[in-house]
């Protein structure tokens, strides 16, 4: 990262994420972090999963003395040697905090729910932890920091989930608004405020609630709490559901999610006979809806190789291609599972409430805040049309940076001021 000490805070692909392959593979199978991770997979997670510092080449903060690796990258264009990064929290913490355990941002020994000391789980990740663990690096040499903050609308790490209004999900918003407020205080007294400084926040999608209605009818969740008899997602069994309405038993596998990916077994061609049938009987698809009663169309759009290219959904590993996607309605989740209703084939799950939405407003349309050096001072732009690709290029763009890759997106330069555009 041009010299730069870079900071992982529970972010996909940029940390450990397991206790298994992951573990082997940057400590080896001999290690006693493997051994670890055989013995005690909970601890194993507190102490390696969801937390690393990638150091700048040769940089101290990861010398094998605070037990850096080596900082694999095979894909980088003219190589990637000498570079070592931190993984977990058991290495990280010492070297960013090193008078004592690490705390959130009120002041808790931060912990799974275990009592392990150490990660809490991408699930455990409310504002007051993540936030910490962003602020602890940036004072100890660590200038660039990604994290990931858990949703606020479920109590973590096991639910359930909240409605709006509701008085816990309130209660959840207003730690992570002091939180924001601690961690903002806390840079500016460390002389890290937007003036030096890039701050980029974003939500990865937008989701909205499932559930029935609220109660009382005039609760608003703020002088009136909102309480819910019906609550959760809408679980479909896709296997029984073509099996009992289409008469369609073709093997089949899917991703679970309101947009899942369908893989045909074998491979068949898109417009393949047993294809083209399969799409058919997956677009008729109905289901009785527990909430509201009423019998719902299941399929809003389906998308086959040809427009998954379009959509970016074709990658360079054939293999990973479905043989076509299903974008549901946004209420349900869809999954795989007996080849019959002899239990219901759609279920209320009152563990999850927010669903992403596939193609739907709350997903098409998310936020994008940008404060720092170049970036214009004019509030709300809902002018301005952009996608997560733009967040890179216009990143780099203000910090006078640039990388090896092109990039899907472009910089935002209507939000910029005209010194800090190339």
């Amino acid at each position: 990262m041009q010299g730069c000490n870079f900071g992982a805070v529970a972010t996909a692909n940029i940390e450990l994420e397991n206790t298994g392959s992951d573990i082997t593979n940057v400590f080896g199978p001999n290690s006693p972090e493997a051994a670890e991770a055989k013995a005690n997979s909970a601890k194993a997670q507190a102490d390696f999963v969801g937390i690393a510092i990638h150091c700048a080449l040769n940089n101290a903060l990861c010398s094998s003395a605070n037990n850096g690796e080596p900082d694999a990258l095979p894909d980088e264009p003219g190589g990637y040697n000498g570079f070592n990064a931190l993984f977990g929290h058991k290495f990280v913490a010492p070297q960013i905090s090193p008078s004592g355990p690490l705390t959130d941002l009120d002041g808790n020994v931060i912990q799974d729910p275990s009592g392990n000391i150490g990660f809490p789980g991408f699930d455990g990740m409310e504002a007051p932890v993540s936030l910490s663990y962003v602020a602890s690096m940036q004072e100890h040499g660590v200038p660039v920091t990604y994290a990931y903050i858990s949703d606020a609308h479920d109590a973590h790490p096991n639910g359930p989930a909240f409605g709006p209004g509701q008085a816990a999900y309130v209660a959840a918003l207003k730690s992570y608004d002091d939180a924001f407020g601690k961690f903002f205080t806390r840079l500016a007294n460390d002389g890290i405020n937007q003036s030096n400084t890039l701050f980029v926040f974003t939500a990865d999608e937008g989701d909205h609630f499932v559930g029935g209605a609220p109660s009382p009818a005039n609760c608003d969740g703020v002088t009136v709490p909102c309480t819910y008899s019906q609550i959760g997602e809408l679980d479909a069994n896709m296997t029984g559901l073509l099996a009992t309405q289409q008469g369609i038993t073709t093997p089949f596998d899917i991703h679970f999610d309101a947009a899942p990916n369908v893989y045909i077994i074998g491979n068949p061609a898109r417009d393949a006979a047993v294809t083209r049938a399969f799409e058919r009987a997956t677009g008729n698809l109905t289901a009785a809806n527990p909430i509201t009663g009423k019998t719902d169309r299941l399929t809003n759009f389906l998308a086959d190789p040809v427009e998954e290219k379009l959509l970016h959904m074709v990658t360079a590993d054939p293999a990973r291609t479905p043989t076509f996607r299903m974008f549901a309605d946004p209420d349900y989740f869809l999954l795989t599972g007996a080849p019959n209703c002899n239990s219901p084939c759609v279920a209320e799950e009152a563990g999850f409430a927010w669903n992403h939405g596939d193609v739907a407003p709350e997903i098409n349309t998310t936020w994008l805040g940008l404060v720092g050096p170049g970036v214009r001072h004019i509030g709300v732009d809902s002018t301005l049309w952009s996608d997560h690709t733009d967040t890179r290029p216009t990143m780099l763009a203000l910090l006078g940076l640039k990388d090896d890759y092109a990039h899907d997106g472009r910089v935002l330069f209507e939000d910029l001021y005209d010194w800090a555009v190339p």
